[in-house]
This record gives C-alpha cells, structure tokens and sequence, in this order.
C-alpha cells in the first residue's frame, strides 16, 4: 500500500501496464470522513517579463477547455474543469477515485516555507516506510525543521 496521486498512474502504466491494482482514499480512524491533500501547477509571469503579453495569451489557453484537456491527457492529471475530466476520465475507475474526492481535498497551506514542508513530510513518509524511525518522531522533526524555517 502507498500514499500516492493520479500523477504515479502514467509510471505504472508505462512499467508495468498489466498490473492489477487499484485505489481508494487514505483510511480514517473512522471508517470514513476522507480527506486529501490537492495542489496544482503555478503559472506565473515574472514582472518586467520580455514577452508578457504572449505569456499571458499561453495561461488563458491553458485555464481553457483545450488547454485543460491537452495538459490533462499528457501528464495524466485532472483538470480544474469538471466537463473536461468526465470527458477523459469517465470511466476509468482508477482516475474516478481521485476526482471523487477532489471536494474533500485541502490545498497546501501557503507558508513561506511550503515547499519545505512538502519535501520534509515526503521525506518522513518514506522513512516511516521504510522503518527508519517512528512516524510520530518523524512527523515532530518536521514540525520542528518547519517551525525553525518560519522563524
């Protein structure tokens, strides 16, 4: 079993195409009441960029129904467009599972140090599973290393 998201599907597919497995959200204490973590791409124009005008031309294509549907089916992500992920992802059990539980979804919380905090809890993740030291322990010294960051 792994903590994962729809953006593993397109690896597994490419090495190992017949295997039989499937997903579900992560278990709670209480059998139910799921809950994820969702994020996103970012696109940003820096400012005093050269070609602002045409690097906006490119974000609404991509926040559009084409553009959603172009990056959805090559990087094997959902889109922010509900038609757009019924039309690729209908019915594909699999994917089904992921978009069910988008309205349950919370995005990373936006701290100045968000992306460390996303690495330490990835980091933790994989040394819990590898029995490299307690989950409790694990999750305290990011709260730590995070905290000092902040600081």
């Amino acid at each position: 079993m792994k903590v994962d998201g729809p953006f593993s599907i397109s690896t597994i597919n490419q090495y190992n195409p017949d295997l039989n497995y499937g997903v579900t959200p992560v278990p709670t204490p209480t059998g139910d009441h799921f809950t994820t973590w969702s994020g996103g791409t970012s696109l940003i124009i820096p400012k005093g960029a050269k070609n602002a005008k045409e690097a906006w031309e490119f974000m609404k294509y991509l926040g559009g129904e084409e553009g959603q549907r172009t990056y959805s089916e090559m990087n094997n992500q959902m889109s922010v467009i509900d038609t757009v992920n019924e039309e690729i992802y209908g019915d594909n059990e699999i994917m089904t599972e992921f978009i069910d539980i988008l309205p349950e979804s919370n995005a990373r919380p936006p701290i100045p140090s968000g992306q460390l905090l996303w690495n330490e809890l990835d980091r933790a993740v994989e040394y819990a599973i590898h029995g490299r030291d307690e989950p409790k322990a694990l999750l305290e010294k990011v709260a730590r290393k995070v905290a000092e960051a902040e600081n």
